[in-house]
């Protein structure tokens, strides 16, 4: 087969079928790069979407079975393209790389740079229920939840979750639960009324350490400054968010990263800012949850670079594992999901969830 056959026939399938959106894939040989006088072709790149831009993502070099897989050209086009990741592939056998500074500094990957394909990921959230160990580790994590309720030295109902005074605290699942809920509960309020907030309630909420979890010290006051900067931008970046009108992936990338980018907002608080318009369509997710989805063997590979795309498909795979949680003590099964999988790994291997 020649070059062209390969790459056509082989590569840009698999590229597909790797999660890569058909439309956000280059011709064969239609990008232009140039270094000086000189003037080379690309064989694929793969874009990605950040914000209202459309950013390479991930350069391909094609080769013939009797050439060597030699990454060299293939960095030097990422790092001309500033392109995060390249790959170099005789259709048969693919070399992954992260693109480095300099020449030959790049580093070699054990697999694509991206989640699973993205029809792979739908196709895994349906067979959860089909997952023995998957149901049977979520069974004991709730009978656990109802023992600490039991055990509670206090009203769990009322609990102290942000002092946890008690010993029992230390191992008790309850707390966090609550803490979910109760901040998810602050944005809920911060999307009803903003309008009509003052700037100190608004910072008091989106700048808040309690609210929105481990977000550094830096990052809230960055947040805080970007409130007090622009009152009026930032109530309509809130407005932008919460409008189901736009689309999902829109959205996020543009809260994270585009247009109405709020300083300070990454990836997994933006995740949480949407499980606040509506907890029952949006989950919370970080890296620690995509290790526990990859630990119990829902997913095989973590994202190197978190977009909007991957927020929706890994959504709906939080949603459907929550389905299988029965809530009986009514905790909410976006805080449950969360929780579960936030700690999974822990039990795994250790055989405690919490402490």
């Amino acid at each position: 087969m020649s070059e062209r056959q390969i790459a056509e026939e082989k590569v840009k399938p698999y590229l597909i079928k790797r999660g890569f959106s058909e439309d956000l894939i280059s011709d064969y040989d239609s990008v232009f790069v140039q270094f000086g006088t000189t003037t080379g072709r690309v064989d694929f790149v793969c874009y990605h979407i950040r914000g209202d831009r459309k950013l390479p993502f991930l350069v391909v070099e094609v080769k013939t079975p009797k050439e060597d897989l030699d990454p060299i050209q293939a960095e030097s086009y990422a790092q001309r393209l500033d392109a995060p990741f390249f790959a170099v592939t005789n259709g048969e056998e693919w070399h992954w790389y992260l693109t480095g500074k300099g020449q030959s500094n790049s580093i070699r990957l054990s697999d694509c740079p991206l989640p699973l394909a993205y029809t792979r990921l739908e196709a895994q959230a349906i067979e959860v229920e089909h997952k023995r160990d998957v149901l049977e580790l979520i069974k004991i994590y709730e009978e656990k939840l109802e023992n600490d309720s039991r055990k509670c030295p206090g009203n769990y109902k009322n609990c102290r979750f942000m002092e946890r005074p008690y010993r029992e605290c230390d191992s008790c699942l309850i707390w966090n639960v609550v803490w979910i809920n109760w901040s998810l509960d602050q944005l809920e309020k911060l999307y009803a009324k903003f309008r009509q907030m003052r700037v100190s309630h608004l910072i008091g909420i989106l700048a808040s350490r309690d609210v929105l979890w481990s977000v550094y010290p830096q990052n809230a006051m960055m947040i805080s400054k970007w409130i007090q900067k622009d009152v009026k931008r930032a109530k309509d970046t809130i407005a932008y968010l919460i409008n189901e009108r736009i689309s999902v992936e829109e959205r996020f990338d543009n809260v994270v990263a585009g247009r109405y980018h709020i300083p300070g907002i990454g990836p997994f608080l933006a995740s949480m800012l949407f499980a606040g318009i509506d907890r029952r369509k949006y989950t919370i997710i970080s890296s620690r949850n995509l290790e526990g989805l990859k630990r119990l063997g829902l997913i095989d590979t973590q994202p190197f670079v978190f977009r909007g795309i991957d927020y929706l498909n890994f959504n709906k795979l939080m949603l459907k594992l929550s389905a299988n949680f029965t809530d009986k003590f009514g905790f909410g099964k976006t805080a449950l999901v969360h929780d579960f999988t936030l700690i999974v790994p822990n039990y795994l291997d250790t055989g405690r969830w919490r402490g």
